[in-house]
């Protein structure tokens, strides 16, 4: 007969709540919580001189109130209305970029790395019409995304724990359903036929684009700057576009602005040296 202590309820409950609280979607509905706050405190000072009467119903307060403050008493209910619908905006996009930075962590995913993966997708699967016109699918994804995270905040705030994870897993699998309707079903293997700098005709079957990657890309894109010239800007300046990041939480946009006379100086030097050069233009 074995000596060993078995674990108590209350252990075993324990270990379950803190597997639970440690979950990544929980800690993602806590980082939006903290977020919204300062909405909550606002929206709760202006629900309570709405309410001031109905609390204390003295007659010599109830008719101070009706003179002075309570005069403005629409206003407030407007600006509670108005704060609790923000929160309700807010925390879903807080919860969606909590999530996603969650994950980006702790499954190590690299700008850089998807980039690479991206670029044999683009060459291996058939372009769709959405792919070129993403603003309807944007709009549409994000009001799937708040619709489905107020009912995962009404979930939690009722102690319907257990559904949750369920509710949340169905959600993913629609908003991939959509994905997949708008892009198509992502390519997972494919054959790369080509001919090598001699002539030679190469034909590698059956490869995954981590596959690609892992064979094909040597370049470390680290090593690259991106030189710009913006005359309106100092030079010798690096500067920033983050509305043009495409990965949250991934490597930055950067330029580093030079003069034009550099700028053609190092173009000259990479073309002469065999390098493909990214370039781009704004002439509007």
């Amino acid at each position: 007969m074995s000596d060993t202590a078995q674990p108590s309820f209350k252990d075993k409950m324990m270990k379950a709540l803190g597997k639970f609280s440690g979950s990544r979607f929980v800690r993602a509905i806590m980082g939006a919580g903290y977020s919204i706050i300062a909405f909550s405190i606002i929206g709760s000072m202006f629900l309570v001189l709405t309410v001031l009467p109905q609390v204390i119903t003295a007659k010599g307060f109830v008719d101070f109130y009706n003179n002075t403050i309570g005069r403005f008493s629409n206003m407030y209910t407007v600006i509670y209305n108005a704060t609790m619908g923000i929160i309700a905006i807010f925390f879903a996009g807080s919860f969606a970029y909590n999530y996603a930075d969650i994950y980006r962590k702790e499954e190590n995913l690299l700008l850089d790395l998807l980039n690479a993966v991206f670029l044999t997708l683009m060459g291996a699967q058939d372009e769709s019409f959405t792919a070129n016109n993403t603003a309807a699918f944007n709009q549409a994804l994000n009001m799937k995304l708040r619709e489905d995270g107020l009912v995962l905040r009404k979930l939690a705030q009722a102690g319907k724990n257990d559904e949750i994870e369920q509710k949340r897993q169905e959600y993913l699998s629609e908003i991939y359903r959509m994905a997949v309707i708008a892009f198509g079903q992502p390519v997972q293997k494919f054959d790369l036929e080509f001919k090598d700098d001699d002539g030679n005709y190469k034909l590698d079957q059956n490869i995954t684009p981590l596959d690609f990657f892992h064979n094909y890309f040597e370049d470390d894109l680290d090593d690259y700057v991106v030189l710009f010239n913006a005359p309106d800007h100092e030079y010798d300046k690096l500067y920033a576009f983050p509305f043009e990041d495409n990965v949250e939480g991934g490597s930055p946009v950067r330029f580093l602005n030079t003069k034009i006379e550099n700028l053609k100086e190092a173009a000259i030097k990479q073309l002469k040296d065999g390098e493909t050069i990214w370039f781009g233009c704004d002439v509007g």
